[in-house]
This record gives C-alpha cells, structure tokens and sequence, in this order.
C-alpha cells in the first residue's frame, strides 16, 4: 500500500506484463508536497517517481512500462505528455488550449491516442507517434462535450470512442490508424531479464485476417534465436517444456496471415533453480537418504510411512505404514 496524497486518484494504469504501475489524479489540497502523477514498481510502494502536472491527470502504460502517456485537462500542462519510465521529465509535450480528457498508448509504445479540446470548442481526437509531439493526425467529432471513454487495439490501429451523456445523444466513434502493419506482433510476457521459474511467453496480435493468424515460436540460447520450437499455433501463448535451469534464453513470435508475416522484438528471461518436483507426506518428514548413484529417495515421516521415489518422478514407487513415527532412514 502506498499514500499516494492526491485529492482524488482518476485513473490508474498497469503494464501487461504486470512490472510497473501508473497513477493519475488531482492534487490534495493546500499541500506543497502535492503530486498527481506516480510511477511505481511493482515490488516498492515508494514511486520511481512523481510529478506535478498541474490539472487531472490521466494515465496509460506501454506493455513493458517504458512509456507512460498523460492527459491533463485542468488548469496549468493541459495536453498531452509522454514521459520514459526512469525520470520525471517528460520525452515531450504538446499543450493544449482547452484540455485532453482521455489518453491511451498502444501496447508497443509506438502510437498515442487522445482526445478531448485541442482548442476552444474544438472536440477532437489526435493521434502522435511517441517520436514527436506534432501529431500524425485529427479528427473534429460532432459530439456534444467531450469523449467520455476511447480505447484501442493492441497495435494502436483501431480505436473506438463515445462522448459525453448528457441531454443530447451520445455517438460512438469507430477510426483506423492505417500506419500500423499487419498482422502485427507484440511480446510482452515474459519482461526481458527476469528469473522465472516456469516461463509462459505471451504475446499481442493483430490481423485482418485473424482465422488465418498462425504463429511460429523461436527460442534459443542466443541472442538472436533461430530455433523453432513450435509453429502454426493459434493461441496468444505458449510454455515451453524441456527447459535448462539457470539459462537465460531468448524467445521471439513470428506471426502470419493471408496478407505476409511480422516479427515480434526479441524478449529474454532466464530460468530458476527451482525443485524438479514435490510431494506431499500427510505429516512432517523426519528424515531422507538418497542411494549413492542418486537413482532413488526414501523418506521416513511423522504419518509413520515410509516411502521410496525414483529421481524421475514424484508418484512414490511404494510406500510402508511401519506403525510408528519413522525418525531416520537410509538407502
């Protein structure tokens, strides 16, 4: 848990990939410690960083947390305001008259979406690549305040949005950002250089073909994996058996349709040191042994059996109810 001191948090935001945190709100007031935007960690209830950005703040996050894209629509900063994940100083930020109600980034980082009053009485909808803040585009919408909700495919290609209820009919809005490629891939899971014990890769995808959309997996040792491990899957992930422990391994997605193919960026992990399997005695276990060629494993346990394992397996070859609390065994 962490005091986030906001007068009210509006929006909060968590990387697909479950590492980073993004909090957005208003200031508390009368207070000159006062921040409205955070960054977190996962593992830290004390931010990375935090900043003043003046009005209501709303956030969205990247698949890897690398980028955090802001809206503020009160008071000083209105406008759009993309930051990195290490410092509180934004890459850029575009201002404008009125303010951005709404903010989303695609999974990739590579697209912004905004939408709300670039000027008076103007109710648009923009979209940026994270490279600058002139925008690649607008659209004025017909509504009648402002959009109240917007949200994007995973590839920042496709976005709805709806504005405001109020006395007058809402509209929903459908629009295509035709400068994505597809299909298009995006891997997000595992995050590059964590230790995991028993990795499941995941990805994004897009096409518009999607009963066509297959994927090939790559995975190796080298940094530039060329080994297929599984191919023409259809599901958004895959767990990889067979497995080293403590080897950092390299993965990447290729996915394709009737229109050609895409690759997905290069993501690493790196295995744990963890039990090749457990098993539970319905008591403690007083004592083990191990035979010298390391073949098989006794127990002796307090629920008075004994039981005899193979290395390669966790359902016991036999066990014996000797009677009595078995205090030590050899082999």
């Amino acid at each position: 848990a962490s005091n986030l001191n906001m007068n009210y948090a509006y929006s909060i935001s968590l990387s697909a990939d479950g590492q980073y945190v993004a909090i957005g709100g208003t200031q508390a007031g009368g207070s000159s410690t006062s921040y409205n935007l955070q960054f977190f960690g996962r593992d830290s209830s004390t931010p990375i960083w935090k900043d003043d950005v003046g009005g209501r703040a709303e956030v969205d996050l990247s698949h890897d947390g690398s980028l955090v894209a802001v809206s503020v629509s009160q008071y000083s900063n209105k406008g759009v305001h993309l930051y990195g994940k290490y410092n509180n100083t934004p890459i850029w930020s575009d201002i404008w008259s009125t303010g951005a109600y709404e903010i989303v980034i695609s999974e990739d980082g590579k697209y912004i979406w905004a939408s709300g009053e670039e000027t008076s009485n103007s109710k648009t909808i923009i979209l940026y690549s994270k490279e600058s803040n002139e925008y690649l585009w607008s659209y004025e919408a017909d509504w009648y305040s402002k959009a109240d909700g917007i949200s994007i495919s995973s590839d920042g290609s496709k976005l709805v949005a709806h504005d405001h209820q109020n006395t007058y009919t809402s509209k929903l809005y459908y629009l295509e950002n035709n400068l994505v490629s597809r299909p298009s891939v995006i891997s997000y899971g595992p995050s590059s250089g964590i230790t995991i014990e028993s990795p499941v890769l995941r990805w994004f995808a897009g096409s518009e073909d999607r009963s066509n959309l297959k994927f090939d997996i790559y995975l190796s040792t080298s940094s530039n994996p060329t080994t297929k491990v599984a191919d023409n899957i259809t599901n958004l992930f895959y767990t990889p058996p067979g497995l080293d422990k403590n080897i950092k391994y390299y993965w990447k997605v290729v996915a394709t349709d009737s229109s050609g193919s895409s690759t997905s960026a290069v993501k690493n992990f790196t295995t744990s040191s963890g039990p090749e399997w457990s098993y539970e005695t319905g008591d403690i276990v007083r004592s083990v042994a191990v035979s010298a060629d390391g073949e098989y494993i006794v127990a002796g346990s307090k629920d008075e059996k004994v039981y005899l394992f193979s290395k390669d397996s966790s359902t016991a070859l036999w066990s014996y109810d000797s009677g009595e609390v078995v205090p030590s065994v050899s082999i």
